[in-house]
């Protein structure tokens, strides 16, 4: 996302829950008198399996109410019959990534349950499709431009850039390249993603917990939002706005006051793919450049399961030979009328229509 040396560790088959991922806990209660057993923090799962979850309990016979949850839903609660109580769970419609599960054991005569928490995690069921971008047409784009959010409005493009004392948003001549209209934003600020709903222009800031609001038809600041992490990709889905932190996590926000409405994790059958960086939502799939990779992610909004990468290794590097100060591809930008798909690169000299065709064997 900006100009800083990351290790890589984009294919983790072990998570490390970090600052923004689920929280774990350890059993509560006085006395462990319900626990998991054979349930471990970052036990691994895949997709569409059942899920068996076995509780051991003390002093049944005590036992008023055991309930369990997963990710926050009930999926048993009664009276236990036997003090090693088995339930089977069907994963088929549960998000993918860090998934947490739950048991609360009610007792006669105590105060507080015990609960035991444990945060597994669960790939998908689906192995990706492999794709590759051909270029329909370039145009020229400003090299300056440190690209971190690509948006059409009807016909007309939106470009965010970023780096501090050079951030902006802009009204840009698809032919030519060159900027109509902006407005910069503070000094201090490193812009990041953009999206456009209804009149309104959303424009994330990287580390200040910042969201610029903007009036679309005058340009100017309207108001702003709070957010604690990261701020890199911003998309909407025509109700949502939808935000990526440089992680494997894509959060849903309610546009109006910019509140948590769901998170998911970017997963497929074998990895998390972190570093998820600019983002689109192209007919219902969530569009996502990887960090300092040319890999671009088709997600479903729903699971998080990674269902197509798509290969623009080529298309990457003849964007951006001619400028040997050119970063890393990032913008994607649906021209949805006309069905069209545009990518460029930060500081790239050129912009490209492009197709998506069948990776080649």
């Amino acid at each position: 996302m900006k100009k800083l040396l990351f290790v890589s560790l984009l294919f983790v088959l072990t998570a490390c829950p970090g600052e923004d991922k689920p929280k774990t806990a350890t059993t509560q209660g006085v006395d462990v008198k319900a626990k998991f057993v054979s349930l471990k923090n970052n036990d691994q799962f895949i997709a569409g399996n059942d899920l068996i979850i076995k509780v051991q309990l003390k002093e049944l016979d005590k036992v008023k109410n055991l309930e369990l949850f997963l990710e926050n839903q009930s999926v048993y609660s009664g009276k236990p019959k036997s003090d090693l109580h088995v339930t089977s769970i069907n994963t088929d419609s549960v998000k993918v990534g860090f998934v947490n599960v739950k048991m609360v054991a009610e007792y006669e005569g105590e105060k507080n349950p015990v609960i035991d928490n444990r945060q597994i995690i669960l790939f998908s069921n689906v192995v990706p499709e492999t794709k590759s971008l051909k270029i329909v047409k370039k145009y020229p784009h400003d090299p300056t431009s440190y690209t971190q959010g690509l948006e059409f409005d009807g016909s007309q493009l939106w470009e965010g850039t970023g780096q501090r004392g050079q951030s902006k948003i802009a009204k840009i001549n698809l032919t030519t390249g060159a900027i109509e209209a902006k407005t910069e934003l503070e000094k201090i600020l490193f812009g990041e993603g953009i999206t456009i709903l209804g009149d309104k222009i959303y424009q994330l800031t990287w580390q200040a917990g910042r969201c610029i609001v903007y009036d679309k038809n005058i340009m100017q600041k309207i108001n702003e939002f709070t957010y604690s992490g990261e701020g890199w990709g911003l998309a909407n889905n025509g109700k949502h706005l939808i935000m990526t932190d440089g992680s494997s996590k894509i959060v849903f926000r309610d546009p109006e006051n910019f509140e948590i409405v769901k998170t998911i994790y970017a997963f497929d059958h074998s990895k998390e793919w972190n570093l998820l960086n600019e983002i689109e939502w192209i007919d219902g799939k969530i569009y996502a450049n990887v960090y300092q990779r040319t890999d671009i992610l088709v997600i479903n909004p729903e699971n998080g399961k990674v269902e197509q990468i798509i290969d623009a290794y080529d298309v990457d590097r003849e964007l951006k030979m001619e400028n040997p100060k050119s970063d890393v591809l990032n913008g994607i930008a649906y021209k949805k009328d006309a069905k069209e798909v545009y990518i460029t690169g930060k500081n790239f000299p050129y912009l490209a229509k492009v197709a998506i065709v069948e990776d080649l064997p």
